[in-house]
């Protein structure tokens, strides 16, 4: 105890003399960096997704106000290659218009691949190589996550539905999945259906959440976030207030159709979950964390290059769950 007293005196110390002296400055002079961002999206399904990569540079301004600079941070006319089961596909320069209150003077600058041959299947790598107008090369490479199977603690044979015998299986349904690597998961359950209004047909989407809690008499919804458990758990109550929900004030139950519940699963890779966790610190209520860098597998400056595994299951729903609300099958 005696030693963790002393430890921390002298930092204390330490912090305040550095605030003493005369000539501290929190900036420290001004040295050129680029950053390079590339995250493969990997379908499950194996269908080709266009790739996207973002190069930035470092900047200063005069001052201590980072939000002082006006001037575009994204680097053009670099020549930036994908490299994938031994061919290089190369991406094409472009721009979009920043969106809000962003400080900024001009569009963003971005690169894009779209190929039919560029899809990344579970365990392959691709590697990004930036070659930038002042011949300064950037390089960065992930694996994509191993494929994941689902399993399901209730099968729904007939479509999903609650009205089952939750004494024996639960009032919940259990989703899990394994895997041998440190992945960071980020599981979604969403409600879709089409809404028919006079001539007008819409198409809704409305996210899961994992339960509703009662907080000073008011019910509020819980929604997963990024995790490294391998399981997540939807209450049946919580998919029956969803289903309330879409229609509530609504007496014409049937003009509802077309039901579907869709399960999807991001799983970040190794590069891109040590990347997230450090930006975002401990991932758990219990912990502080404290770190002293940004992680980047970037090659000749910094950044990520990582992938992300889009798994997607979809279900339709029982018929007489359906019609327990009113709605059409």
């Amino acid at each position: 105890m005696k030693k963790i007293s002393a430890a921390v005196y002298i930092i204390f110390t330490t912090l305040l003399n550095l605030s003493c002296e005369e000539n501290f400055s929190p900036k420290t002079d001004f040295k050129e960096k680029y950053f390079l961002f590339c995250i493969i999206q990997a379908d499950g399904a194996l269908k080709p997704s266009t790739q996207f990569a973002v190069i930035n540079r470092l900047y200063d301004v005069e001052g201590l106000d980072p939000s002082a600079n006006t001037q575009n941070t994204g680097v053009s006319g670099a020549c930036v290659l994908l490299s994938y089961k031994g061919k290089n596909f190369a991406m094409n320069e472009a721009t979009y218009k920043r969106e809000g209150r962003t400080g900024y003077d001009s569009s963003q600058v971005y690169y894009y691949c779209s190929n039919k041959e560029l899809t990344p299947r579970p365990y392959e790598e691709v590697s990004v190589h930036a070659r930038l107008p002042k011949n300064i090369l950037l390089t960065g490479s992930t694996r994509v996550p191993e494929f994941i199977d689902l399993a399901y603690s209730y099968p729904f044979t007939h479509g999903i539905t609650t009205l089952i015998d939750k004494f024996l299986w639960g009032k919940s349904w259990k989703i899990t999945w394994q895997s041998n690597n440190n992945y960071l998961f980020f599981p979604r359950l969403t409600l879709s259906y089409t809404a028919e209004y006079a001539v007008d047909t819409y198409h809704v989407s409305e996210e899961i959440p994992l339960r509703y809690i009662n907080q000073n008499g008011k019910y509020s919804a819980i929604y997963p976030g990024y995790s490294y458990e391998r399981n997540v758990s939807y209450d049946f109550d919580a998919i029956d207030s969803v289903m309330k929900h879409i229609s509530k004030g609504d007496s014409v139950k049937i003009k509802y159709k077309n039901f579907q519940i869709t399960f999807t699963l991001k799983v970040f890779d190794k590069n891109l979950s040590k990347y997230y966790s450090g930006i975002h610190g401990s991932l758990d209520n219990y912990s502080i964390r404290f770190d002293e860098s940004v992680y980047s597998n970037v090659n000749g400056g910094a950044g990520i290059v990582g992938s992300i595994l889009n798994i997607s299951r979809t279900f339709e729903l029982d018929t007489y769950y359906l019609r327990y609300f009113g709605y059409t099958p």
